[in-house]
């Protein structure tokens, strides 16, 4: 794509991280939703890994999943979103067992940005540059198919998607 001269800013993570993700831990549901918005170029797609105080270190995540029948409840804040504030879904890693490991209890979902209970604010860095965000979830409700991969098991499933993002 970059080679091309595509515009790929939009797309960036959906190609590099967000796909390869869905189709190594997606449902086939997930992957027929998601990866034709992804392989067109028509999806926005953001991350949600890093929070205040913990950064990129993904066992002090804070933000909660807890689960309400059929759907997830998430509450948290995520900071140093690239594109939030245009993203359609974000691929967002939450608490679901607090009582388990630090690595362990982490799972990972898909959201719409459109959702009740989501606050997106720039950060602005040193060059003037807004593309950094900062993302609060309060009581953000999302549907149980919107879990990727196994419920508990994001630590092993987010080394992967780095290996995509380096790659």
């Amino acid at each position: 794509l970059i080679s091309a001269g595509a515009p790929v800013a939009s797309a960036w993570f959906a190609d590099r991280q967000i796909g390869p993700t869905l189709i190594a831990h997606g449902t086939p549901g997930q992957q027929r939703r998601w990866l034709p918005g992804i392989r067109s170029g028509k999806a926005r797609w953001c991350i949600a890994m890093s929070e205040p105080d913990a950064g990129s270190d993904v066992a002090s995540l804070r933000t909660a999943a807890r689960r309400d029948g059929d759907t997830w409840r998430i509450s948290g804040t995520k900071v140093w979103m690239s594109g939030a504030a245009n993203a359609h879904w974000c691929y967002l890693v939450a608490r679901t067992n607090p009582d388990a490991p630090p690595h362990r209890g982490l799972s990972e979902f898909v959201v719409d940005m459109a959702s009740p209970g989501i606050e997106v604010g720039p950060i602005t860095d040193a060059t003037g540059n807004d593309h950094f965000c900062e993302v609060r979830l309060n009581d953000v409700v999302v549907p149980g198919g919107a879990l990727v991969g196994t419920e508990g098991e994001s630590f092993r499933q987010i080394m992967g998607q780095m290996e995509h993002e380096r790659g």
